[in-house]
């Protein structure tokens, strides 16, 4: 439960999506490990929205943004670096 739990903060803090645009902003940590999540980047949005709860927001838009094969954009934020002088 912990780590679901930690998972899905994560998401609600780091994922940013624009359905009407077709955009999906995501955490740094996602570009560099998602890969772990899919082979693509549909893939991953799929398994990210599968660790959400299945009413939260952020999973009813991934899910509206995979329903079709529509081409959408993601980006990835800069990495602050300084979270982890601390």
């Amino acid at each position: 439960v912990g780590l679901a739990l930690a998972a899905s903060s994560f998401l609600e803090a780091e994922v940013r999506l624009n359905v009407a645009e077709r955009t999906v902003h995501l955490s740094k940590l996602l570009q560099w490990y998602g890969c772990d999540f899919g082979g693509s980047e549909r893939q991953m949005l799929g398994r990210l929205a599968a660790l959400l709860p299945e009413a939260h927001p952020t999973a009813v838009g991934l899910g509206a943004l995979l329903a079709d094969e529509a081409p959408f954009h993601v980006t990835y934020a800069e990495y602050d670096w300084a979270v982890n002088a601390a």
